[in-house]
């Protein structure tokens, strides 16, 4: 029968084929399909403890892979180190040279359809270096605006087209470098207990003007 978290199945005595042995209650899990599975993962996690690495139930929606989807990504080493997975295309990395500090974000050319032609990617130092790889061109940096002090920074966005970027800070300033446009800045708000700016998220298409 299907039961309810919390429900009473039955009591523990020895009745059936349990005369010889102690008190117990025989209970088996099972799958919608019939095939049973072993329960004490499920006791284990239902109690608040530990199996393995796992201390509670996947509750993530389930996947659901698309062709449209992007067919591959890359991952970013605090050493420059760049790893491509999938069919993104590997453009280069500093992991055989020491950075000045290490490396903290990275954004791909916006349509770069992986191993095709034109394509590469951008990633920022913590203090605002910028490295550039493939088709990505070097536009700035923080450093060079000539800041005595120069925030730490937190993230970098491509801007829609390829040919410019966003830089933010921990601070909150925001620095646009190539064709990305200065839009503001949570700094230049002049709010007072600024907590420290995590990320920057960019609009994925330029708007659209419809004349009518």
């Amino acid at each position: 029968m299907t039961v309810q978290a919390g429900q009473i199945v039955a009591f523990a005595g020895d009745s059936g084929n349990a005369e010889g042995t102690a008190s117990h209650l025989h209970f088996e899990i099972h799958q919608p399909d019939g095939t049973a599975v072993n329960p004490y993962p499920s006791l284990r996690i239902a109690q608040g403890y530990r199996y393995g690495p796992w201390c509670a139930f996947d509750t993530n929606p389930k996947r659901r892979p698309s062709a449209t989807s992007a067919p591959g990504y890359w991952a970013l080493g605090a050493d420059g180190g760049v790893f491509s997975f999938g069919a993104a295309a590997f453009y280069g990395s500093t992991g055989g040279q020491v950075l000045n500090k290490p490396a903290v974000a990275m954004t791909a050319v916006p349509g770069d359809t992986v191993a095709a032609a034109g394509g590469g990617y951008w990633f920022t130092a913590s203090d605002g270096g910028i490295f550039a790889f493939g088709d990505a061109g070097f536009l700035g940096s923080v450093p060079a605006t000539g800041l005595c002090e120069p925030p730490k920074a937190s993230r970098i966005v491509a801007s829609s087209t390829g040919k410019g970027y966003w830089v933010a800070a921990a601070d909150g300033s925001v620095f646009p470098f190539g064709d990305a446009a200065d839009l503001g800045s949570p700094k230049a708000l002049g709010l007072t207990g600024l907590a420290p700016v995590l990320d920057l998220v960019a609009v994925p298409t330029p708007l659209v003007t419809i004349k009518l």
